[in-house]
């Protein structure tokens, strides 16, 4: 559903990722995750675990960027149980909150996205309209979310990520893999629930989105639920490898991975490398920027995510790329708005470290990644505990947040790096 468009939007100003106001949290979830969760994961200090289980053997990325020949090893990484148990679990299902639009504009998306008219009809019997504020709120019951198509729930539940008021939509699990099967690979699961779930599953782009847990909470056991969550919060990845051999352009190399003032950081390593007969394979985060290189495949610790009126999220993360330390500056949303202005410019094509911005027709970035090389992007999904630093396609982030409308790609590089 979701369509990412690279062209040049009108000036923007730079806005941060909705976040949901609303939270139903169950002491008794909580509880069952305390009480349970240790009994099958421990909790030691660990903040990442990388999963055995690959969805796809290992490929090679021709050079496109001078960056060098690349392989990818596809992984799943998962957060300890005790991140887990740090977060609160919605319950309770949210009536359908439509910004923007009245019962009339209602009704024509509801019977739009598939919904039996006779059951719009009743909907929009009930909704009510706020017009100070220009939202129709829909009430809603669980016999109509178990009866819901998937592709009715699809074209409904992106739509209601608009509004922060729907927290079930806007928190939905996700994970990019071609099926459940990929999702739940080696997870400790019954067929049996594996199945119900798979009911509810809808897509958008390589993402598959599972937002019903408060409807079926009643149908798992107090056993069940911690393995199910540990499998629901996993995320695809990839290692990266650079590919070096005794003939390749060392001084490339270096001008590349090197950019940013750090060439005598990485030279030492990739000639070392060179001497290798046969030539060998380097993981990519030793090459990285210090904050990048001890993030990658890593957890914040719960509590740490929010810092003064912001996150450290997506934004903190990009801003931060070049930084010896992090600057926690720039988990202010009005610091990045004003440093995007004036420390970056616009560029056609991305090269290492530049932002990449992810935004809606209006211009607002609800995203923003650093360009590694050959479409991949190093990156945050939101602050929260259970949301990894991790190595994406670019193409494939536009999915990680649905929209019912075109995304727009931007790139932006420093001003003091643009030469």
């Amino acid at each position: 559903m979701t369509k990412a468009v690279k062209k040049d939007p009108p000036a923007a100003e730079h806005g941060m990722q909705s976040k949901s106001q609303t939270a139903y949290v169950s002491i008794v979830v909580l509880i069952v995750l305390v009480s349970i969760g240790a009994m099958f994961f421990s909790s030691d200090k660990m903040k990442f675990n990388l999963s055995a289980a690959q969805s796809e053997i290992a490929f090679t990325l021709d050079d496109l960027d001078g960056a060098g020949r690349l392989t990818l090893v596809p992984i799943t990484i998962a957060p300890p149980l005790d991140f887990i148990r740090a977060q609160s679990v919605l319950t309770e299902i949210n009536d359908w909150h439509f910004r923007e639009l009245d019962p009339l504009g209602v009704q024509r998306f509801l019977l739009d996205a598939g919904l039996e008219p006779s059951t719009v009809a009743l909907l929009v019997d009930r909704a009510t309209f706020n017009s100070e504020v220009s939202e129709t709120v829909v009430p809603v019951n669980k016999d109509l979310l178990w009866g819901l198509k998937p592709d009715v729930r699809q074209r409904i539940y992106i739509k209601l990520t608009d509004d922060h008021k729907n927290p079930m939509q806007l928190s939905a699990y996700r994970y990019c893999g071609k099926s459940l099967d990929d999702w739940f690979n080696g997870a400790d699961v019954s067929e049996e629930l594996k199945n119900l779930i798979s009911k509810f599953i809808y897509r958008d782009g390589c993402y598959m989105f599972f937002a019903d847990l408060p409807l079926i909470l009643d149908r798992i056991s107090m056993a069940a639920l911690p393995k199910l969550l540990h499998a629901l919060y996993r995320q695809s990845t990839y290692l990266v490898k650079l590919n070096i051999f005794p003939e390749v352009n060392v001084d490339g190399l270096v001008n590349y991975w090197g950019y940013g003032g750090r060439a005598k950081d990485v030279r030492s390593i990739l000639e070392s490398m060179m001497r290798i007969k046969g030539g060998e394979k380097i993981d990519i985060v030793h090459v990285l920027p210090p904050s990048a290189r001890r993030r990658l495949y890593t957890f914040p610790p719960p509590g740490t995510e929010v810092v003064g009126a912001g996150h450290r999220d997506c934004h903190w993360t990009a801003y931060n790329f070049f930084n010896l330390d992090p600057d926690d500056r720039f988990a202010d949303p009005a610091i990045i708005a004003a440093t995007l202005r004036s420390d970056y410019v616009e560029v056609d094509k991305p090269r290492y470290g530049d932002l990449v911005t992810y935004s809606r027709p209006n211009g607002v970035i609800f995203h923003t990644a650093n360009y590694i090389a050959s479409g991949l992007v190093y990156t945050k999904t939101g602050s929260k505990a259970t949301w990894p630093w991790l190595i994406a396609k670019v193409d494939d982030m536009a999915h990680f947040y649905p929209k019912t409308t075109p995304i727009l790609l931007r790139y932006f590089r420093l001003k003091s790096l643009n030469r």
